[in-house]
């Protein structure tokens, strides 16, 4: 039974029968509630919709041989990189004779970076640019200037599938750690005694 004070109402669009209430009532939170629910259902019905439609769109087809005006057409106005990006992984994934996707893991044993610097710094300017010569003449000379320790004995592993996230204020050796990983040693130096291993390589 509903309260005297509600009237019922059902909606065309909605399967539940709603009650039209004053605020603050036990029968206008019951309301909500159902609204609510009505609500999550029809956009769990949608979700599934548009990914049946997002599946059958793109997988199982050759986004080279795409239909004119397909989500996989690049010259076509309904093209979808996301959907020909996923018809290319399908593609390379279900192919027997493909080579297997490229991962790898990393190691890292007693990482230990170093550079050369001076002491202190300046602003290079057109007043100040003979302050350059004795430097320029230890440069020649050898001289590198003093050694400063950039990362010292960094132990760590990354596997296969991993993300590695790399947290650190300004000058903390962040970059320095991420480039020497990948290969980029321009500019700084790693000690011979230090380990890296890209899953045995």
């Amino acid at each position: 039974m509903a309260p005297s004070s509600c009237r019922r109402a059902e909606a065309s669009c909605q399967p539940r029968a709603h009650w039209a209430c004053a605020p603050g009532s036990e029968a206008s939170q019951i309301r909500l509630v159902d609204d609510s629910l009505a609500r999550e259902d029809a956009v769990h019905q949608l979700a599934r919709r548009y990914t049946a439609q997002s599946h059958h769109s793109s997988t199982g087809q050759n986004p080279f041989h795409a239909e004119p005006g397909s989500s996989l057409d690049p010259n076509g106005d309904h093209f979808n990189a996301r959907a020909w990006c996923k018809a290319m992984l399908h593609l390379q994934t279900s192919d027997e004779h493909a080579h297997p996707p490229r991962t790898a893991g990393v190691s890292f044993s007693n990482l230990n970076v170093h550079g050369f610097g001076a002491d202190s710094d300046y602003q290079k300017s057109v007043g100040n640019v003979w302050l350059e010569g004795p430097g320029l003449v230890k440069r020649i000379m050898g001289d590198r200037g003093r050694k400063i320790n950039i990362l010292r004995s960094v132990d760590g592993l990354v596997e296969a599938g991993e993300m590695l996230v790399v947290l650190g204020p300004p000058g903390s050796g962040c970059s320095t750690f991420l480039k020497t990983i990948t290969g980029e040693t321009h500019g700084f130096f790693v000690d011979e005694k230090s380990d890296i291993n890209y899953q045995g390589v």
